[in-house]
């Protein structure tokens, strides 16, 4: 079976001059979308809560949003995780882009 960050497409793929995410940071998007604590998400990806602090800290600021349910709630509009789905899925898309347009 693939890994998340696996199923996403590079960085590579987009001509935007817009604030992309990594795929591992997608990844983490995912279980805090989840509701999965930082601790939490951190065991499940076999790293330290500190990365996992870290990871979230650079969403948060790069998508000038003040808390993961924010965060959570722009990735959604954005198009980065697929709406419907659970448990939350990423789109594939890595761009934080608002308005509908690619």
């Amino acid at each position: 079976m693939a890994a998340i960050g696996d199923l996403l497409p590079d960085r590579d793929s987009c001509c935007c001059d817009l604030p992309h995410l990594t795929r591992r940071q997608v990844e983490v998007l995912r279980y805090v979308a989840m509701g999965l604590s930082n601790t939490e998400v951190a065991a499940r990806l076999q790293v330290s809560a500190r990365t996992v602090d870290h990871h979230v800290a650079v969403m948060l600021r790069m998508c000038a949003v003040r808390s993961r349910t924010e965060l959570v709630g722009l990735c959604y509009a954005a198009g980065v995780l697929v709406p419907g789905r659970w448990p939350p899925e990423g789109s594939g898309r890595l761009c934080i882009r608002l308005g509908g347009t690619s």
